[in-house]
């Protein structure tokens, strides 16, 4: 793709990816994080029903936000603003993500790893083979995003696929439930948490993009998209491990102690200092010799991304022990604090008017500072 598309437009498609993924959030308001550690099945599913419902219902009000933009600016012979345009592109690839959300933590739930790990070269292979198709039509300069929905609804196709049958199972008295049921958690601690974590991971492409324009976005997402190789083939599967398996310990009253936190952080620092140093040396040249000299900013960038790969990498799995012992507050503290550090580090350089390299290293270490931090903090409820 790197090669059919210009660094432009994986800019803007980036842009558009992190934009629906903060939607995404505002439509399931976190509801997902409580499907894991559920007290029982029946709750899980009760949960996801009546959240599935709630989507759809923010969902089509968002939507009408939108028309009524468009139809306000026209009337008034303005130019549709840039921003609803974004936010136009954004709400469908949210919505499927919104239901994919929900949709995964029940199968993870469930423990059927299978089937997550199926998912993805299903959902992966659609989303390549649907961007090249596109870059033949006329839509080649948004064919990246539509591509992306393509395969976002074959992959959300799949998932629903293996969760039907159990759904179909269930007693009419819990799908009655499910309509007029309201969750029974701590939803806007939970949510702001979670809204604060997601805007601060998607704040460098954004800001990266608004500052530098949509060309600085695409070298940065595609050195993001090498450095985070990892991450989404390891770290996921750890964060899916730990998610599942200690909320099912919980649940059985057997809880980790401060030793056992020890042995996985250090663990998982270990895997991620490997895979640093092994891009360090060669994510440059991977880059040159897959993409082309278009990308040689990008290969610049790799290097200063590792040291967010590293804390991110343990960070990801680890930061799901603040979902499961039930941590919203303290959850809510650190993501704040490092939304606040982001904020403060790019009004920094655009102040004293840092280069692309320095505003990057900037805000990634500003960034992993705090995950560092939240880490520290996790740690310390831990009983030694």
């Amino acid at each position: 793709m790197g090669q059919i598309y210009s660094p432009r437009q994986f800019g803007f498609y980036a842009l558009v990816v992190n934009v629906a993924g903060i939607t995404a959030l505002f439509l399931t308001k976190s509801f997902e994080t409580f499907l894991v550690p559920a007290e029982s099945d029946e709750e899980s599913e009760l949960i996801y029903l009546t959240s599935m419902g709630l989507v759809v219902k923010r969902w089509f009000f968002f939507l009408a936000l939108v028309i009524i933009s468009c139809i306000v600016c026209l009337s008034l012979e303005l130019s549709v603003p840039r921003i609803v345009d974004l936010f136009s592109l954004s709400l469908g690839l949210a919505l499927l993500l919104a239901f994919y959300n929900l949709t995964y933590q029940l199968i993870l739930r469930k423990l059927k790893y299978k089937v997550l790990a199926t998912r993805g070269p299903i959902q992966n292979s659609a989303i390549g083979v649907s961007q090249w198709i596109l870059n033949f039509s006329f839509l080649q300069n948004v064919g990246l995003i539509f591509g992306e929905i393509v395969g976002r609804l074959i992959g959300l196709g799949f998932l629903f696929s293996n969760v039907k049958s159990s759904l179909a199972k269930l007693p009419l008295r819990v799908w009655d439930e499910a309509k007029r049921a309201k969750i029974k958690q701590p939803v806007v601690v939970n949510f702001l948490s979670i809204a604060f974590d997601m805007i601060a991971a998607a704040a460098l492409i954004i800001l990266v993009n608004w500052f530098f324009g949509n060309w600085a976005g695409g070298q940065v997402s595609m050195a993001q998209r090498m450095v985070v190789i990892p991450i989404v083939f390891l770290g996921t599967s750890f964060a899916q491990y730990y998610l599942s398996s200690y909320s099912h310990n919980r649940r059985e009253g057997l809880n980790l102690g401060r030793p056992d936190f020890d042995l996985i952080l250090v663990k998982l620092f270990f895997i991620a200092v490997f895979f640093a140093i092994f891009l360090f040396f060669v994510g440059s040249l991977l880059v040159n010799i897959f993409l082309g000299s278009e990308w040689d900013t990008a290969g610049v960038l790799i290097k200063y991304l590792l040291p967010m790969m590293v804390i991110s990498f343990v960070w990801n799995p680890m930061s799901s022990f603040y979902y499961v012992s039930r941590l919203w507050v303290e959850f809510l503290k650190v993501s704040i604090i490092r939304l606040i550090f982001i904020g403060l580090s790019a009004l920094a350089g655009k102040y004293f008017e840092l280069n692309l390299y320095e505003f990057t290293i900037l805000l990634t270490c500003s960034s992993a500072l705090i995950q560092v931090y939240g880490l520290l903090t996790l740690r310390r409820t831990f009983p030694a």
